[in-house]
């Protein structure tokens, strides 16, 4: 598996990308499959009147980057629409690329393969997602020779169990056992595929007896690690965490009620350095993260962590601090991203805590800016007493996680006059527990 292999899928991103995720891009050499809209598709009726709804979702700002368009079925036979050929073919970019994205039935999936086969005279290179079950189905052979190649999603590869528990957990996003197994299915597939692995977070919602109620859109990671009224109960695996709601809140303007459960997944490092490492050895031609990261918390983790995993490769955050004009901006300077951290309901066990020192009361106004929160202390080293911040010699800004190339910046801060910045010093904790000099 190369570099050039390597491609990310883009859904709903609206902000441009940075400047360091254009060179990691860049130097990985990876693909873009960005998400242009969606199609609703039913049967014709009355005969030979089309069905299809178009929804407009995302425009290409990214040179290069192939279209993909989702189609979602419902009806006997949602393909039969005259004009449907032309209109999706008119999607394709000038080199004549397209990707279908369909988590067609499998009662479908025959007459799919025949649609893709004829779409595929009017779009040369067309690709298609696929889910990892269909390489045990009658039509995969059709499947295979009506596109150019396949991107596989290897995530979600079973549902939840209908009613979950503590002593019955939800299932994580990447289960490496079932992974490896549909790999190992798809050794056969006569045209070029990829293996689709998940790069985004997601929280799900259980009622008090377990069953689901759905997932929380636009959530914060600091809605979810510093708030007081989701108790842990347990980490069943990698990248999963079990929590319990004792009073009723709301996040991400969703109520939820006392007793409710909630689940917090994602794909943990090291169970993607491992998973990597088998697409190496596989006939897959390299992998396609669903999704490309953006500047929202439920997406995962950043191109510059991405590429290096793929290298096998897991490293630590670095940081640097300096002041601005109205503050302090805190910088992951590394390649690694400091990852979400959920350990438990001590004052220690969740998030982290960017601490700032001084030798005397040179405080005179500290806001929390883009961190959850600050607090500020006296003899934080013997007894820590929480005070006003003009009695303070050290704040703490708390945060959540800060991926490679981010960066948080305080609110105002005001310092007493002729403060020597060369006297105050930074650290994050947990981790290193040495003091660093304001850059």
């Amino acid at each position: 598996m190369g570099a050039s292999d390597c491609a990310f899928w883009v859904w709903h991103r609206r902000d441009p990308l940075r400047t360091d995720e254009r060179q990691a891009l860049t130097e990985m050499q990876a693909s873009l499959l960005w998400h242009v809209g969606e199609l609703d598709l039913a049967d014709a009726i009355p005969p030979n009147r089309p069905q299809a709804q178009w929804r407009w979702r995302d425009a290409l700002p990214e040179p290069g980057a192939i279209p993909v368009v989702r189609l979602n079925l419902s009806g006997s036979d949602p393909f039969n629409q005259e004009g449907l050929m032309e209109n999706i073919a008119g999607l394709a970019n000038t080199q004549g690329r397209l990707q279908i994205d369909c988590d067609c039935p499998d009662r479908l999936l025959s007459k799919y393969a025949r649609f893709l086969g004829e779409l595929r005279k009017r779009v040369p290179h067309l690709s298609v997602t696929a889910l990892a079950g269909w390489s045990g189905h009658a039509a995969f052979g059709a499947l295979q020779e009506s596109v150019e190649s396949i991107d596989v999603m290897f995530y979600d590869l079973a549902p939840d169990v209908p009613r979950i528990s503590p002593e019955n957990p939800p299932y994580p996003l990447l289960d490496e056992r079932v992974f490896t197994r549909q790999l190992a299915s798809w050794q056969g597939c006569k045209v070029p595929w990829r293996t689709g692995l998940p790069n985004f977070s997601r929280v799900t919602v259980f009622d008090a007896t377990g069953r689901s109620l759905g997932q929380i859109r636009n959530w914060t990671w600091d809605e979810v690690v510093f708030q007081s009224r989701l108790k842990f109960v347990s980490t069943p695996g990698p990248g999963l965490v079990l929590m319990k709601v004792t009073g009723d809140l709301v996040m991400a303007e969703t109520p939820i009620k006392a007793g409710a459960f909630v689940a917090v997944r994602w794909v943990d490092r090291e169970t993607l350095v491992r998973v990597m490492d088998m697409v190496k050895k596989s006939a897959s031609v390299g992998p396609v993260f669903f999704r490309l990261p953006d500047s929202s918390d439920p997406s995962g983790w950043s191109v510059s962590q991405l590429r290096e995993m793929l290298q096998g490769r897991i490293e630590t955050a670095k940081f640097g601090l300096h002041k601005e004009a109205q503050g302090f901006v805190l910088q992951n300077t590394g390649a690694a991203d400091l990852p979400p951290r959920l350990g438990g309901d001590g004052p220690c066990d969740r998030g982290y805590a960017l601490e700032i020192d001084a030798p005397a009361h040179v405080w005179r106004e500290a806001m929390a800016g883009d961190f959850w929160r600050v607090a500020a202390h006296v003899e934080p080293d013997t007894k820590p007493v929480a005070v006003p911040v003009a009695f303070a010699t050290r704040l703490t800004f708390w945060f959540s996680r800060l991926r490679a190339g981010e960066n948080l910046k305080t609110g105002l801060i005001q310092l007493a006059p002729d403060t020597d910045l060369q006297q105050i010093r930074f650290r994050i904790l947990p981790g290193d527990q040495q003091w660093k000099p304001i850059e």
